[in-house]
């Protein structure tokens, strides 16, 4: 989220990838973690900057 402003001034549609800005890599020892419980008020946070949209990406498995 720090670089929307910038990102924003290209005149593109920005799109913010949720799941992965709340990624702890290597947080299960061997695996990424991640902070689950945040990604409403995160994303909520992404759309009150008047992006385009938001990314909430999701898989059962690497």
């Amino acid at each position: 989220m720090l670089g929307f402003k910038v990102m924003k001034n290209f005149g593109y549609p920005l799109v913010f990838d949720v799941t992965h800005s709340l990624q702890i890599p290597g947080g299960l020892g061997n695996s990424a973690a991640g902070r689950r419980e945040s990604i409403l008020e995160l994303g909520l946070a992404g759309l009150s900057q008047k992006i385009a949209g938001l990314f909430p990406g999701s898989t059962s498995g690497p």
